[in-house]
């Protein structure tokens, strides 16, 4: 199942590449503004909603409860507002880079530098946990060793992305989330007849808390996750995601027009909702098959984000190939989210950092040439930063912070262009100056000074004798967990959740980018005013323009 995946992925980047050759660049990283709708779809979620969603979600339910499945509303909302507001601004901009928004807008080239960074940045960070989770689980379940996963799992994916551009996949993202979807209905089926049932499965995790999470509206920012912490850090989370990010805005601008733009992004809605309770319902049915025996107090696996490779390796134990096709599904989930990630890594680079190099512009089969390096050179360096990822302890944590801290004053950038005419350059620089501080520094005081959290009860009463050779194979991973403590610590600044780290650094961006702009409109009327009654004084004209000019 595994090398299946592999060889029809590259072969749909070799029909592309032979099929649907081009040499435009514009339309190796845009499509030929004709990519059909449904495939768009499923590359929007495959490029957000990767083989980390399969470890990371069923986890979270498994040892925190059902709160942060409410983020789901989260990112519906964020879909609905982001086309019907962001998506029309941005796809005027009609560039192989979207952040060139910034130059139109706010006439600033530091701002499009400053996003291009930020976004090659967080490109990295996210690509290479993603290309991370399928090694991890791959390497559960066989006896290869993590390494050569890592390096045949990243070469194969940068082969196939250099050589069909966005069209290879945008389609390679739709076959591999078809994938995704198979593996999880056929845990559901097999768990829920492992468990007595779903419902038997819903109830055993009602009684052990796991549903408490449905009801806590608690509005404090402190604790971990509730469910209002999950519906407004869901929204800024997912509104960087679907409307700040270079891979979804490049899709908007696949679209032949700004309402085809608009529908792919409220298309993605029930796909999204689709995903969610697939990946949420597989964590409630695995507290259910282990709720007298919990995996990591039995110190069979060494790290939550292992939890779901052995439930399925146990579940699917006795069924010859079936271990593989769940695997193949987290494979698949995070092959499009590397995909994706550096083809559009590679639109960017060349746009903003390799083409002011060039004099006079150069032919279109160079500049695709070009864009063709480039993603090779970024699929050889997310492979090899890949091989830190396991150092970042829990996935969930770490992504969902760690991009939040990132992509959270970007967005704030692009609603402040957006939604206020008054706001200006030097007013835009100073809220994104202010809000990348703000939200990285409690990222990093965070992670300084990290704070104990309790889990929800786990039991081992029943616990049989492990599967030595399981046991050896995923303890072969090193990663860090966190330990079972009270949580009534006493108050720390960094204890405030990991999920609005996106909304603080949003709000301080937009806010102060206000603030500044219309103290400096306020300068600049009263300036005009004393220059018109100079001029009337002296009877010599001065006009607006001239004004302007002399700023």
């Amino acid at each position: 199942a595994f090398v299946l995946v592999l060889l029809i992925s590259m072969g749909v980047g070799v029909w592309h590449a032979v099929v649907g050759r081009t040499d435009s660049n514009r339309d190796f990283i845009l499509g030929s503004k004709d990519m059909p709708m449904l495939p768009s779809v499923l590359s929007m979620i495959g490029s957000f909603v990767s083989g980390i969603a399969l470890l990371s979600y069923p986890a979270e339910v498994y040892l925190y409860g059902t709160a942060f499945c409410w983020h789901t509303l989260g990112a519906v909302l964020a879909l609905l507002l982001v086309g019907l507001f962001l998506v029309p601004a941005i796809y005027k901009v009609q560039s192989v880079s979207v952040y060139r928004y910034f130059i139109d807008r706010f006439d600033s080239k530091a701002l499009t530098l400053y996003a291009s960074i930020q976004f090659t940045g967080a490109g990295f960070f996210y690509a290479s946990i993603s290309l991370y989770a399928p090694a991890v689980s791959l390497a559960a379940v066989t006896d290869i060793p993590l390494w050569t996963l890592i390096i045949a799992v990243g070469l194969l994916c940068t082969v196939y992305t250099s050589i069909g551009g966005i069209k290879t996949v945008v389609w390679t993202d739709a076959f591999q989330m078809a994938v995704m979807f198979l593996g999880c209905v056929a845990v559901w089926i097999r768990g829920g007849a492992a468990t007595g049932g779903l419902a038997a499965a819903w109830k055993t995790a009602e009684n052990g808390r796991r549903l408490d999470g449905f009801g806590n509206f608690d509005p404090d920012p402190f604790q971990r996750m509730t469910a209002l912490t999950a519906i407004i850090g869901g929204l800024f989370y997912w509104a960087t995601a679907f409307g700040g990010s270079q891979v979804a805005l490049q899709r908007y601008c696949c679209m032949s027009t700004v309402r085809r733009a608009q529908a792919l992004a409220w298309y993605v809605i029930p796909f999204f909702v689709v995903v969610q309770v697939l990946v949420f319902g597989l964590g409630v049915i695995m507290y259910a098959y282990y709720v007298d025996c919990d995996p990591l107090q039995e110190r069979v696996v060494r790290n939550s984000d292992q939890l779901v490779v052995y439930f399925v390796t146990e579940l699917f134990h006795d069924i010859p190939g079936m271990p593989g096709v769940f695997v193949a599904s987290v494979l698949s989930g995070s092959l499009s989210t590397l995909s994706s990630m550096i083809n559009s890594l590679s639109a960017v680079t060349w746009s903003e950092f390799v083409q002011p190099f060039f004099s006079r512009p150069p032919k279109e089969r160079t500049v695709t040439l070009i864009t063709k390096l480039i993603v090779v050179c970024y699929g050889i360096a997310v492979t090899a930063m890949a091989f830190n990822a396991e150092s970042l302890g829990g996935i969930l944590n770490a992504l969902v912070s760690g991009l939040g801290a990132i992509n959270g004053p970007k967005l704030g950038l692009f609603l402040l262009g957006v939604a206020v005419p008054s706001a200006n350059g030097p007013g835009a620089v100073s809220g994104v100056i202010l809000g990348t501080v703000a939200s990285m520094w409690m990222f990093i005081g965070a992670r300084i000074y990290p704070v104990p959290v309790a889990k929800l009860p786990l039991s081992v009463q029943n616990c049989a004798a492990s599967n030595g050779s399981l046991t050896t194979v995923l303890s072969s991973v090193e990663a860090t967990t966190s330990r079972i403590v009270p949580a009534n610590h006493s108050f720390n600044l960094y204890t405030m959740s990991f999920f609005y780290l996106a909304a603080l650094g949003c709000i301080v961006t937009f806010v102060v980018g206000v603030i500044v702009s219309l103290l400096i409109n306020a300068k600049r009327a009263r300036s005009w005013r004393v220059r018109q009654s100079i001029s009337k004084s002296s009877n010599e004209p001065y006009s607006q323009k001239q004004y302007e000019t002399s700023l």
